[in-house]
């Protein structure tokens, strides 16, 4: 017992020093998965952007069309596209 008490020259126990080397492995898994779990959600993110490129639609005059999706897909862009509110940005 006397062995584990004695101090190194910063005054540290071996038993302290020990516990601080698990807290800082802790943390730096905590980190790491956290860093995964980022990365993981912004995958899914991208995974899920739908973009259409040159596009034409056809709706003859006086016909009933509903544009329908969830929110935030981009009906409301592409109303505003068709209305020529928005400006193509290339």
């Amino acid at each position: 017992m006397f062995d584990s008490m004695v101090m190194d020259m910063k005054g540290e126990t071996e038993e302290s020093r020990n516990a601080r080397r698990t807290q800082e492995q802790i943390q730096e898994a905590n980190e790491k998965k956290l860093e995964k779990q980022k990365n993981m959600a912004q995958a899914r993110k991208l995974e899920k952007i739908v973009c259409l490129k040159d596009i034409t639609v056809k709706i003859p005059k006086g016909q009933f069309v509903c544009i329908i999706g969830k929110s935030g897909s981009g009906k409301s862009s592409l109303l505003n596209a068709i209305i020529r509110e928005m400006l193509p940005m290339s």
